[in-house]
């Protein structure tokens, strides 16, 4: 219904100002704090989107892209991602805190920090590394790579 829309709507995201509304305070000086937040704030997006009633049996695409591309401003460097996520989500969403563990934080320079983490799923599951730039004092996520059984690192969809 119109009216349990706008209930799960308002739970995760308030719309008008574009900001996630159930997030952790997130400091933007700590390349771990940043991650930990995107990883919370993708999955109150992977699980609203998953939620969102269909409009005519169809998603509504043009609402779901406009959450993720509010996460993606808040927690992510500006950049064009040709093959980033483009609205797609999972039940059960890829991003769970509770299955994502955060396993080290490494500062490659002042203005470059890896942070890896261990994620628990069927599909999709392994170590990531997130690779985070400092952008006018701000740490913020720029990619995402999976580690692959050799130790060397692919690109991720983030």
């Amino acid at each position: 219904s119109q009216e349990s829309r706008q209930v799960a709507a308002w739970l995760i995201f308030d719309v008008r100002q574009r900001q996630p509304m159930e997030l952790p305070v997130c400091s933007f000086d700590d390349p771990k704090t940043v991650v930990a937040a995107f990883v919370r704030a993708m999955n109150a997006w992977e699980l609203f989107a998953a939620r969102l009633p269909k409009e005519d049996g169809v998603t509504p695409w043009a609402t779901v892209r406009q959450e993720l591309d509010a996460v993606f401003e808040r927690f992510c460097t500006q950049k064009e991602r040709p093959y980033g996520r483009q609205g797609s989500f999972q039940s059960p969403p890829e991003y769970d805190p509770a299955r994502e563990e955060i396993i080290g934080v490494t500062i490659e320079s002042p203005k470059k920090a890896f942070v890896d983490t261990r994620r628990e799923a069927a599909l999709g599951g392994g170590e990531y590394r997130y690779v985070l730039h400092q952008n006018a004092g701000r740490w913020l996520v720029d990619n995402l790579k999976f580690k692959e059984s050799d130790g060397s690192y692919s690109k991720a969809i983030l």
